[in-house]
């Protein structure tokens, strides 16, 4: 009884994965490395397939080589894998002269070779082996050892395209949409961006919702592109779930609803996402789609900063300068505005500039001064460009025409001050032609905008 039960239990065992009299050390090889619907044995398709592949199997041959480069069954060796990997992309096995290819594109076992690997990947993409053709187009279109050429780049990911590789699709999408080594065409780039989010990849998802939110090459439809970028954050694609927020929280062709906005960029916070963190901290600290609540609205915005979303640092270091929610520290206020205004954030560098002009957290200096405000001012900051830093010589040399300059490209934004001053400028001629009545005009405008001075030096030029 015992031998018999000892007997079933062993052909139970060999049953899964069966052997046959007969069957040929390949054929034995590739029915343990697949498992034959069981667990794959790859001790047992070691063996087999060391003897297949020393027949000049190529099959055989680059499945040895998989083994053991992965450490299956013995182990692991990138060289030893190579070897094998050679032996059968000689004898044109596409998938192995695919892998032959990254080994060198990536210097693995061998020294780095573009040349040799995009003349491994060519022999593999020509028999239409898909990887191989979506490499050789990241080659050329990045330029990637080779010179860039997006016409070489086109040729080989429509390849992999046609073989409904996704991101091959999205990428030749991409190339038709913007016209990169062929004819821009927004129709044709979109019908492969489609086909690309129908296969289920997330940036297509996103890129196909853009063009519907945006009326890109399709009709404007909001609802289409919530459905596309719903899919996209669905596979934890956070900048969908962040243009979802925005469609919520500005109301952009829905009912403006800040809970689902809230709801939506939670999503994409918890992911890292720094534009995401920021935003929601503003939700919490105004109270909208959430209960207000400052201390986790400075938490998001600590969060997006350390991830240097200048921004977010630099609304961090607004709350520090005036207490908000932390307790008021000049010196940590000027941290965080400094790192905003070094990424280039123009608000942050008016807001630097301001500080080492009064002196609050650092040492007073016209001259730093002056150096922020005029990089803000540079950048179309209003505030900046009406500082009347050439106007009464702070930091730089005194220039009424370059005063009157900056003053002009703050007066076009309507900033009240600015058109007050170039106003009074224009009345006297100073840094510009005398015109008295553009210098009224001027001062109309300022009044109009709410400027006190300008309301009052009406008043005083009406009673005279």
């Amino acid at each position: 009884m015992i031998k018999l039960i000892l007997a079933a239990a062993a052909a139970a065992a060999f049953a899964a994965v069966p052997s046959f009299a007969g069957d040929t050390a390949e054929e034995t090889c590739y029915r343990y490395f697949d498992g034959n619907n069981a667990e794959p044995d790859y001790t047992e398709a070691l063996s087999h397939c060391r003897e297949a592949a020393e027949q000049g199997k190529a099959r055989a041959q680059y499945l040895l080589g998989q083994m053991i480069e992965s450490g299956n069954g013995t182990a692991a060796d990138q060289a030893g894998a190579l070897e094998w990997y050679r032996k059968a992309a000689d004898q044109g096995y596409d998938t192995a002269e695919a892998v032959v290819g990254a080994f060198y594109f990536k210097g693995v076992a061998v020294k780095q070779d573009t040349a040799e690997a995009v003349k491994w990947f060519k022999k593999a993409a020509g028999k239409g082996e898909p990887t191989s053709a979506l490499a050789l187009f990241n080659i050329y279109d990045y330029g990637n050892g080779v010179k860039q050429d997006y016409a070489e780049a086109a040729k080989w990911v429509r390849i992999a395209a046609d073989k409904e590789v996704p991101a091959a699709e999205a990428a030749l999408g991409t190339l038709y949409l913007n016209g990169l080594g062929v004819s821009e065409d927004n129709e044709e780039g979109l019908k492969w961006m489609r086909k690309a989010s129908e296969h289920g990849l997330p940036q297509a998802q996103y890129a196909l919702g853009l063009a519907y939110l945006d009326g890109q090459a399709v009709k404007q439809d909001t609802a289409e592109a919530v459905k596309w970028f719903k899919k996209a954050a669905g596979k934890g694609e956070p900048t969908s779930a962040l243009a979802i927020f925005n469609i919520y929280a500005y109301g952009d062709g829905v009912k403006q609803d800040y809970a689902e906005a809230a709801r939506w960029v939670r999503i994409a916070a918890d992911s890292g996402l720094p534009a995401a963190e920021a935003a929601l901290g503003t939700l919490y600290l105004d109270g909208l789609g959430v209960s207000g609540n400052k201390e986790e609205g400075l938490k998001w915005y600590r969060k997006a900063a350390e991830h240097g979303y200048a921004q977010a640092q630099h609304l961090l270091g607004l709350a520090y300068l005036n207490g908000q929610a932390v307790k008021q520290d000049y010196s940590e206020a000027v941290k965080w505005i400094s790192k905003a205004a070094e990424q280039g954030y123009a608000d942050a560098q008016a807001d630097l500039g301001s500080l080492y002009y009064s002196g609050t957290g650092v040492r007073q200096d016209d001259a730093e001064a002056a150096k922020w405000l005029l990089k803000a001012a540079e950048q179309g900051n209003a505030d900046a460009q009406e500082a009347t830093l050439y106007f009464t010589g702070s930091g730089v040399k005194e220039d009424y025409a370059e005063a009157a300059r900056w003053f002009t490209k703050a007066a076009e934004q309507d900033r009240p001050d600015a058109e007050f001053t170039l106003g009074r400028m224009y009345l006297k001629g100073a840094g510009v032609k005398q015109d008295a009545a553009a210098g009224e005009k001027l001062i109309r405008e300022a009044a109009e905008h709410g400027s006190e001075q300008a309301k009052a030096y009406l008043k005083e030029l009406s009673g005279k």
